[in-house]
């Protein structure tokens, strides 16, 4: 299937052939009603990773699957739980999902199952209850539900909070399912892990005790990840038994072409709008991977107006549209109607989209095991399928597109969840208190030194106080504020005033580099453009795009600078002097560009002023030599930037980077407010992201640096006063390395860069507290 995409792009294809499916008999404990059910809609035996993880949970084992996409996981969870019903009637089930439109998916695989069992007495009840449900309707759900289908945010904000109303879910809980847990790591996965604890205390408290079940993606250190998750023992079946069919992987540098006499690179973006277009045309259906919003309106944009036939036959996908606008792409897509998608990793989790026989990953999203999540979309059905990695102009998209065989050699990355951070711990046990007096033995959920670190810090702030003293417990002080288990950003609603439609909601930092006063801004390949920002009511006001702005796009110009930074560790043992610790980091929306059709810009001011952004957050610093100039520890930032959220498993946008001109240093921290680990995971492998950046410049043929090595799309100083040969004498000096190729040096004034030189102190209490307390974490009780 390769020969649908342009062959002066494709570099390899590697052919991936079919697996036969490895079969076993259900297990004796299952009920003769629910293997008949099965057998009679052709379910007459189970993979063999089914049967082992469905025996490991009905022996009451908490268990973490982490076999392929589609591979049969909803049988995993809902067979034990239907045998559980048969047995006990009053049993009840939670099922949690990290999307809703995920879990009224698996509400509708759940019935599909059930309807196919002659049952002795009435079904079991599976209903949804999760923030689009209404409150009059939410009581009787929960007190009536057999399974509950759900969300951690409704967990969070309604259901442990209000526990005594629906006791009877408590009392009787027998399982359940996190489904796409690896979407739980990082800060999101940090409050999961505190949120499922407060889950079992209360379980506890009725008497119940859960057997847990993670579905997941395929990662590097399953059961660590489980543990720290649930804060219990698991089991792991990552055997997998299921078939597969032919799968062509293709590996794709966009070709290139002359204008004024100059060799330009095709858009990656561009080629992937192509290649769908190709596909759909030849009666496939396909999906394109973007990795923003923005590449997905593009791609849509460029594919429409060389095919616009296709209108209506592709459609777009993203996490920022409404919940009406999203249940209906996902309808159009599983009926078919639609044959191919351009779509933000929102669709890289399990929702049924119905099969698809092409998936192109519109740029590396950033780990290996979201490369073969986003690759399962295709051949669901085991038919013949081809994925396609496209190379954005990227120097890690550029190396593993060239390097084949570091996506079929390289082990999958770890997924990060850190249950005794302070930030989290402290806000969730105040929620904790709240449900439920804390007390000594709460250490069975929490780690002892953390919680009693915790409890001791919240006492500090005046946050607990006494419960009573026989036994010892502590409850809050006062109102426990609510606070998001995704981050506490402000949400604007971007509203078409002369229909008042919501047509998306942004985060504030999406504000400040896409929807800003005079920005112009897609949804759905229609443009509007932004006439101001309501910041008392967060609303975006949006208009038509006036005619003589078709075609135009805008960009903003942002300023960003350290205002403080405080450090706590150093490594000891880095070649160059290296920090971490908390930083304030500004960034001010100075004004916008706007660019016509040619591509040439225009530097406007803003028609309105809009506060800036500050983040107080943790992150790393490197001093580079005071020998070094400006060019070369700017193309260090760079790398920096490329392979940090490679060896953390995160998003490139995870993180920022920040270069202090005058000083040399290079800053990498946590874009999410307090921190969330990512850039601190980096501090002990100094050294070793050193020399990945060294081989990546050294191993590039260009002649003065490209997006091959130290070039980087999203640079804000558009990669001017970059320099490659700068950049690897540095990083060969650092390290003691001659470069392969070495040519003459060039000079650089390190002055040129700007930096801001107001280092007043930072005080995050949480983080200094848990430095101060080390020693005195047994306190409390």
């Amino acid at each position: 299937m390769h020969q649908l995409l342009d062959p002066d792009g494709v570099l390899s294809v590697r052919e991936i052939e079919a697996r036969e499916g490895k079969f076993a008999d259900f297990p004796e404990s299952i009920a003769p009603h629910i293997v008949d059910g099965l057998k009679k809609v052709g379910i007459k035996q189970l993979y063999t990773h089914q049967k082992e993880a469905i025996e490991a949970i009905l022996a009451r084992k908490n268990t973490i699957i982490t076999t392929s996409t589609a591979s049969g996981k909803s049988m995993i969870y809902t067979v034990p739980l239907l045998n559980n019903y048969l047995a006990n009637s009053s049993m009840t089930a939670l099922y949690l999902s990290p999307a809703k439109a995920l879990g009224q998916n698996q509400k509708k695989t759940m019935h599909e199952i059930v309807n196919t069992i002659d049952w002795p007495a009435k079904p079991p009840v599976i209903e949804t209850c999760d923030g689009d449900t209404p409150y009059r309707d939410r009581k009787s759900i929960l007190n009536t539900g057999s399974v509950i289908i759900s969300t951690p945010d409704m967990l969070h904000y309604s259901l442990l909070p209000r526990h005594r109303q629906w006791q009877r879910l408590f009392k009787n809980l027998a399982y359940i399912c996190l489904d796409e847990a690896h979407i739980y790591r990082g800060s999101l996965g940090g409050n999961i892990a505190h949120l499922i604890r407060r889950l079992r205390r209360i379980a506890k408290f009725y008497g119940a005790d859960p057997t847990f079940i993670l579905c997941s993606a395929t990662i590097a250190n399953a059961l660590e990840f489980a543990k720290n998750l649930v804060g219990t023992e698991f089991n792991l079946v990552d055997n997998d038994g299921s078939p597969t069919g032919d799968k062509a992987v293709a590996f794709y540098d966009p070709p290139t072409y002359q204008r004024n006499g100059k060799e330009i690179r095709k858009p990656a973006h561009y080629e992937a709008g192509k290649a769908l277009a190709s596909c759909v045309m030849k009666g496939h259906r396909g999906i394109v991977f973007c990795r923003s919003r923005r590449i997905v309106e593009n791609t849509y944009r460029r594919l429409i107006n060389e095919f616009p036939y296709l209108k209506g036959k592709v459609i777009t996908y993203k996490g920022t549209l409404t919940a009406e606008s999203r249940r209906q792409l996902e309808d159009e897509l599983f009926s078919g109607r639609a044959k191919g998608v351009i779509a933000t990793n929102a669709l890289e989790v399990g929702i049924d989209i119905g099969n698809l026989d092409v998936v192109i990953i519109a740029g590396f999203p950033g780990s290996i095991s979201s490369v073969w999540q986003q690759a399962g979309r295709a051949g669901r059905q085991s038919q013949k399928a081809l994925v396609c990695l496209m190379a954005n102009e990227d120097p890690l998209d550029l190396y593993i597109v060239q390097n084949e065989e570091y996506l079929f050699t390289q082990s999958f990355e770890k997924a990060i969840v850190d249950p005794t951070k302070l930030s989290f711990l402290s806000e969730h046990l105040l929620m904790a208190a709240k449900e439920l007096p804390l007390s000594l033995e709460d250490t069975e959920f929490w780690e002892q030194y953390s919680y009693f670190r915790a409890v001791n810090f919240l006492k500090s702030q005046d946050a607990l106080f006494l419960g009573s003293m026989d036994p010892k417990t502590y409850i809050p002080a006062g109102e426990v504020p609510k606070f998001s288990l995704r981050g506490d950003s402000e949400k604007y609603k971007a509203v078409h005033t002369e229909t008042g439609q919501v047509v998306e909601e942004y985060e504030y930092s999406a504000v400040l580099s896409e929807a800003f006063p005079g920005g112009i801004i897609y949804s759905m390949g229609r443009p509007y453009l932004v006439q101001a920002v309501d910041m008392e009511k967060q609303i975006i006001e949006l208009k038509d795009l006036p005619q003589q702005l078709q075609g135009y796009t805008t960009k903003p110009d942002l300023q960003r600078f350290v205002q403080t930074a405080k450090a706590d560790r150093k490594n000891e043992h880095a070649i160059v002097p290296a920090y971490a610790g908390v930083l304030t980091v500004v960034t001010k929306l100075m004004g916008y560009f706007l660019i016509d059709p040619t591509g040439k810009r225009q530097a406007l001011p803003l028609p309105q002023e809009i506060k800036p952004e500050i983040l107080e957050t943790t992150g790393i610093w490197l001093a580079m030599p005071e020998k070094a100039n400006y060019v070369s520890v700017h193309g260090v930032k760079h790398l920096l930037h490329v392979i940090i959220p490679w060896l953390s498993m995160a998003e490139r946008s995870d993180i920022g980077t920040h270069l202090e001109g005058d000083t040399g240093i290079i800053y990498v921290f946590d874009r999410a407010p307090g921190g969330v680990g990512i850039a601190e995971s980096a501090l002990d492998e100094v050294n070793a992201m050193l020399e990945k950046a060294f081989h990546i410049v050294d191993s590039c043929d260009c002649y003065q640096g490209c997006v091959r090595c130290i070039y980087l799309p999203s640079c804000p100083a558009r990669n001017d006063y970059l320099n490659k040969e700068e950049t690897l004498v540095l990083l060969g000096d650092l390290l003691g390395r001659t470069p392969t190729k070495h040519t003459r040096k060039t000079s650089f004034d390190r002055n040129k860069g700007k930096s801001i030189k107001n280092q007043a102190e930072l005080r995050l209490k949480a983080r200094e507290f848990e430095i101060k307390e080390e020693n005195r974490f047994r306190t409390a009780f």
